[in-house]
């Protein structure tokens, strides 16, 4: 049968693939899979020699739509070539498959459906071996429902994720019972199911391809829907809902708007020619509806006010609207207020830091008192067990020899009365033993007849402290100023080797270090995420060199609890058993020097080496709590191990003020996301090379020595601060903050509190609008999701239009945003929905 020139509907059979022309362009082919005509002959494969396919040369544009299993609709012509396929598709006509000409019928029978409108209501809700059609018809309950608008996402290779929403503005869809399909006065002559085999590689056979299944509606039957007389269900979104009691406010201002730009684009309506005719006659149509509308408002308003019905409303609105004015200005207004009052602001934080630091040293002395007591009351509880069972142990023994005399006894007095001549020599005999078990006179109070050693039979072992921990000091640790050290801080990293890492990374990294308890590292490998936080570390240390201040974890992918990382109970020897990864023991070394010495105590640092390469939330959870309440870590119930053993006061840990955490991670598919509750307490540096030809020493090289004084807790609070927000950095905060609420991430109090510590303590390194700059890109852009959404998009860039206007131009914040639309789940590679 010759099909030139029919208008068929095909199958997109393989992905397309890319051949080079002689002229050294190059051009995409594929494949498709003849399914059934317009007039709704079904094809059969052997009306098309070859292996029952037709060529396609896949035009540019329309690599957008041919996806493997995708319809589309096209014009046959000869192919150029016979040898293999006879047919091929014409390029110009082919299209993704209109509902006029077809609509497809989508299963929805196990989904957790309890009404219609919970079709709309949730997303991802049908999985498919293929795109759907643009509207579909759902099956569910018995019934078909729609046509619905189809959104689509390839989530994995061969699997569509598809989401429902209504096309119509009533948001209504026809309801119509399943069995029409078989009715011939309405859809069974239009109604086919059709297969086709697709690869979903390119150049792939497709002859063992797995089956794409389709069940369609042709045009001609679709298009009579709205006749037949269904009912109509709304099927209305919660979303949608909300939104059309929200036009019900529509000002004039928003019908003036609309007129406006219906004036902009009069001027093109003026050429000649049907389709510009219709789009003229659209156009006086919204003209007139907007006139009659503004006409209508001005009457109803005129009326409503000279009525007082609305007096209470309006007022309550000036209210609200005041109200909201404050709020969208907060920041602004709040800076310039509190400038007037910084100074005596300075003077406060100066005597809060005086109050926190004796409040640390009296709560130091009462936990170290409460742990003696504690300590003291074991051993003693101890000792009495213990006393009460040898007691015990030596009443049944002298029960035993109590009987034992009292039968003696007995046999004296029964030979007593046999023979009075033997009596006193048996008397004598038992004389001796009657004496030792108190059965003769008392002996004196002074006299004891059981002792005791007092001391415990299995002595507690200690734990070992260092010695920088127990040795004694000898007043405060040197005044350093921020500048200082971190000159000292650069000048080892320059030193040691290590020079590709930016200045301003080095900045970010210690004022996330200074600010907060957790810091985390990105980017590819080799760009020395591990060996910044030892060169910190040393750099901390200065002149005393110790090295049992840092610490680092290699993460292992198998990790899934809190006892990976700290340890756990041998239940047979009754011990707690520390974890491999040292943390436990460093957490008890950091608690006691942070008890004995306060604010002179060191800094300690301890790195989550590819922290990642398992789920964070498994075995870091319990510190996320802590950090962030009471800082108490349970580690293990203190009644499953015995009293003796090394760690058995140690159940429970504070993590003091002294520690930070830094994590690494990669942004590679090798590792886990990070969620949000981790990416909110943190600050993501993503650490970009300086130079392309610098070198990164190796982490074992010798490194120089470092000079000057230990930095301490001290010198961590003193350089803190709480400043008011500059003027122009609240101004830009004000601006940007209705992007992040579209993109999902407001300035909650949480993430402002943050953001204004790291501004407000960067002054001595960088500008405020740096300090900004950064806080944007470590803090609210990697938690944006879903780039793919065009919403999203043109938030984004709206977001960068804002920012570039500013004479800064905020470089890290946009480079962040490059690097967020360069990946397609929307969160550097690293971000969980949680």
């Amino acid at each position: 049968m010759e099909h030139v020139g029919k208008k068929v509907i095909f199958a997109v059979a393989q992905e397309p693939f890319e051949v080079a022309a002689e002229s050294g362009s190059s051009n995409n082919f594929a494949t498709v899979v003849p399914l059934i005509s317009l007039s709704g002959e079904v094809l059969q494969k052997q009306d098309f020699p070859g292996v029952g396919l037709v060529f396609w040369m896949v035009w540019p544009q329309n690599l957008r739509f041919a996806d493997p299993g995708r319809l589309v609709s096209g014009r046959l012509e000869n192919a150029v070539r016979r040898d293999k396929h006879h047919y091929q598709l014409v390029p110009e006509t082919a299209e993704i498959v209109p509902p006029s000409e077809l609509i497809e019928i989508l299963d929805c029978e196990g989904a957790p459906i309890r009404v219609a409108r919970d079709l709309v209501n949730s997303d991802d809700l049908i999985n498919i071996d293929h795109p759907p059609t643009p509207l579909v018809l759902v099956r569910w309950n018995s019934e078909l429902y729609g046509p619905f608008r189809a959104e689509a996402l390839n989530t994995t290779g061969g699997t569509w994720s598809v989401s429902l929403r209504s096309p119509r503005p009533d948001q209504t869809v026809f309801k119509i019972p399943a069995a029409e399909l078989s009715n011939v006065n309405t859809f069974a002559p239009h109604h086919h199911r059709i297969s086709a085999q697709v690869s979903y590689g390119s150049r792939e056979p497709v002859q063992n391809s797995p089956e794409c299944n389709y069940e369609v509606i042709m045009g001609a039957g679709f298009k009579r829907l709205p006749s037949m007389g269904f009912e109509l269900v709304s099927v209305e979104s919660d979303r949608e809902m909300l939104l059309r009691y929200a036009r019900r406010f529509t000002s004039r201002r928003t019908v003036q708007q609309l007129r406006d730009l219906l004036s902009t684009v009069e001027p093109d309506l003026e050429q000649t020619g049907d389709s510009v005719q219709i789009e003229r006659e659209v156009f006086e149509s919204i003209r007139r509806r907007s006139t009659d509308v503004l006409d209508e408002l001005h009457i109803l308003s005129q009326s409503l006010v000279s009525s007082g019905l609305l007096d209470q409303q309006i007022q309550s609105a000036v209210e609200q609207r005041a109200e909201a004015y404050v709020s969208q200005q907060s920041a602004k207004l709040s800076s310039e207020i509190a400038s007037n009052i910084n100074a005596r602001k300075i003077e406060l934080e100066h005597l809060q830091r005086q109050k926190d630091s004796l409040t640390d040293e009296v709560e130091g002395k009462q936990r170290h008192a409460e742990e003696e007591i504690e300590k003291k009351k074991i051993e003693l509880e101890r000792w009495r067990t213990e006393a009460e069972n040898t007691l015990a142990e030596a009443k049944r023994e002298v029960d035993t020899q109590r009987s034992r005399v009292a039968t003696l006894l007995e046999n004296v007095v029964r030979r007593y009365e046999i023979s009075s001549t033997t009596v006193m020599e048996d008397f004598l005999t038992l004389l001796p033993l009657m004496d030792a078990l108190k059965l003769m006179a008392p002996q004196s109070r002074g006299t004891m007849t059981l002792h005791e050693d007092p001391t415990p039979r299995n002595a507690q072992e200690e734990f070992a402290y260092p010695q920088f921990v127990t040795a004694p000091r000898g007043g405060a640790t040197p005044q350093v100023s921020e500048g200082d050290f971190f000159s000292r801080f650069v000048k080892h990293v320059e030193q040691s080797g290590y020079n590709g890492y930016r200045r301003l990374d080095l900045v970010a990294f210690h004022l996330s270090v200074k600010c907060g308890d957790i810091t985390i590292l990105g980017g590819m490998s080799g760009t020395g995420k591990s060996t910044l936080p030892l060169l910190y570390a040393e750099a901390l240390a200065g002149q005393s060199a110790i090295k049992e201040r840092y610490l680092q974890i290699g993460v292992s992918p198998n990790w899934v609890s809190m006892q990976d990382l700290l340890g756990g109970i041998n239940s047979l020897e009754r011990t707690f058993e520390p974890s491999e990864s040292g943390l436990y023991r460093q957490l008890l070394i950091a608690q006691e020097e942070s008890r004995r010495h306060q604010q002179e105590t060191g800094i300690y640092v301890a790195t989550l080496d590819e922290m990642n390469l398992a789920h964070v939330e498994h075995y870091f959870s319990g510190f996320l709590q802590a950090l962030e309440g009471s800082r108490e870590i349970s580690v293990f119930d203190a009644s499953s191990v015995s009293s003796s053993s090394t760690f058995a006061l140690h159940g429970s840990i504070r993590v003091p003020l002294s520690i930070r955490f830094v994590g690494t991670v990669n942004f590679d598919e090798t590792t886990r996301q990070l969620s949000r509750r981790l990416l909110d307490r943190a600050n993501l540096i993503r650490l970009r090379p300086g130079d392309q030809n610098t070198y990164f020493a190796a982490q074992g090289d010798a490194r120089p020595t470092v000079d000057g004084p230990t930095i301490t807790l001290r010198h961590f609070r003193d350089w803190r601060r709480s400043d008011v927000l500059p003027k122009d950095v609240a101004v830009i905060w004000d601006k940007v903050q209705q992007h992040l609420v579209k993109l999902g991430v407001p300035a909650t109090p949480r993430r402002r509190r943050g953001m204004e510590a790291f501004i407000a303590s960067a002054g001595e390194l960088i500008s405020p609008l740096q300090a900004f700059d950064l806080q944007m890109a470590q803090r609210m852009i990697p938690q944006v999701r879903g780039t793919y959404r065009s919403e999203v998009q043109m938030t984004l860039d709206d977001l960068q239009l804002t920012l570039s206007q500013n004479a800064y131009g905020f470089p890290e914040t946009l480079a962040s945003i490059d690097d967020l639309r360069r990946n397609e789940d929307g969160g550097l590679g690293m971000i969980s929905t949680s």
